[in-house]
């Protein structure tokens, strides 16, 4: 669980020190990070200027329910089901670990994060990693 908080914490600190609001305090982006992209977190959508050119990042975060070779499916904190599609390139960690999408099974929980319409290019997943034939 704390891994989740740290990550969120960086990512919203990344995002705060590129919108200038990191500036007055380094604090800032930790208190954003744990307050909007902790585990509570469902979704959400963060719009990134990067070499003048806008990313427009969605990140999902819930309980796998299936996982394809391409996709996964999974159920957000409020009840909203997604099916995320998922870059062969992507970079997927399983508990921290280097993994594939098809290490991932049902019940896990997983962050994605996707830019625009493209698939994930990064997948965080938690939990017990499910014996072959029960994904």
């Amino acid at each position: 669980m704390r891994r989740w908080i740290i990550g969120g914490a960086v990512a919203a600190a990344a995002v705060a020190a590129a919108a200038g609001l990191a500036a007055s305090s380094p604090t800032q982006g930790d208190v954003l990070g744990r307050l909007f992209l902790g585990p509570r977190m469902a979704r959400a959508e963060i719009l990134i200027f990067q070499g003048g050119v806008a990313h427009d990042w969605f990140l999902d975060q819930g309980r796998i329910t299936a996982v394809r070779p391409a996709a996964v499916e999974l159920v957000e904190k409020d009840g909203r089901r997604v099916v995320v599609p998922v870059s062969q390139a992507a970079q997927v960690l399983l508990n921290g670990q280097p993994a594939t999408i098809l290490d991932l099974s049902r019940g896990m929980t997983v962050l994605t994060a996707r830019d625009g319409s493209a698939p994930a290019t990064m997948v965080r997943a938690r939990g017990r990693k499910a014996p072959p034939g029960k994904r």
